[in-house]
């Protein structure tokens, strides 16, 4: 759960003083792209339009490369777009030697000019990797590259993401539990009559987060942004996640809702409003 900044990006929140707010992407413009990546030929499964469903459980399988080459995820959006953050999701790429993922913009779907920097092998947990840029133009055709796969090595990706990042206003200083190992680990343990221990076996392992927003503008929450990202995740759509993207770039999560809905309420002094969010973290590898 790694995310990169690029520089460019960088200095622009350092700018603004916003480098540690929270930031969240939603909306996958990939989702309503035509995928021109080339169909998986067999066996039936696997179809890069697995990787823009929002789920984990099913995957892009391409077709294995005969010698060490790249691998093309490209989207025709249908229209310019001008995304910040694409993510990778739930992917085996580092583990079989990809080099880099990086991003890529055409005009005319045949030139393609690079944009932010690379998720690098070192910086791929696997699990939830996102690249946060700036200055991409608006343009019609996107694509992510996987370099360097080695050949007839079977790459797997759960999920890409290609969309726009929302800053929060209100940054967090104390109360925010990150998830550094799993959350919640269910035990069956075995005690002996004299009360020994006699060994314990995990039944259930995950992670949950909640993030309470305490000082949201009531201009935020009432927000074109705000209020889409609401409805989204009310209705069980998933989201990536960053509580201090620049501090703690490793604790970049894909998560959805797991609890009471996103529900606003006035908590006084300046018409400040409060938000809860609650939310299972993804946590698996490629299927």
């Amino acid at each position: 759960m790694t995310l990169t900044i690029s520089s460019a990006r960088a200095a622009l929140l350092a700018a603004a003083g916003t480098q540690n707010n929270p930031i969240i992407a939603w909306e996958n413009l990939a989702a309503t792209a035509t995928i021109t990546t080339p169909l998986r030929t067999a066996p039936v499964g696997g179809e890069a339009i697995n990787a823009v469903s929002g789920t984990t459980f099913d995957a892009w399988t391409p077709d294995a490369l005969a010698s060490i080459g790249n691998v093309i995820f490209k989207c025709d959006m249908g229209s310019a777009v001008a995304p910040d953050f694409i993510g990778v999701i739930g992917h085996n790429a580092a583990a079989l030697g990809v080099t880099s993922i990086r991003v890529d913009h055409s005009v005319d779907g045949s030139t393609w000019v690079a944009i932010g920097d690379p998720i690098t092998a070192a910086n791929m947990s696997g699990v939830a990797d996102g690249s946060y840029f700036s200055g991409a133009p608006a343009r019609q055709y996107w694509r992510v590259v996987f370099y360097d796969l080695p050949a007839f090595a079977d790459l797997s990706v759960a999920g890409i993401f290609i969309g726009n990042v929302l800053t929060v206003p209100d940054r967090f200083y104390q109360g925010f539990a990150p998830v550094i190992t799993p959350t919640e680990v269910e035990l069956q343990s075995n005690v002996s009559a004299g009360g020994n221990l006699l060994g314990s076996s995990v039944i259930k392992r995950g992670s949950r987060i909640g993030l309470n927003f305490d000082h949201l503008p009531e201009s935020f929450v009432r927000g074109a942004q705000w209020m889409a990202f609401q409805r989204a995740f009310n209705d069980g759509n998933p989201a990536f996640i960053a509580w201090r993207p620049t501090k703690y770039g490793q604790d970049l999560h894909y998560i959805w809702r797991d609890g009471a809905v996103i529900r606003p309420s006035n908590s006084g002094p300046k018409d400040y409003m409060s938000a809860q969010v609650e939310a299972r973290v993804f946590e698996g590898a490629a299927p």
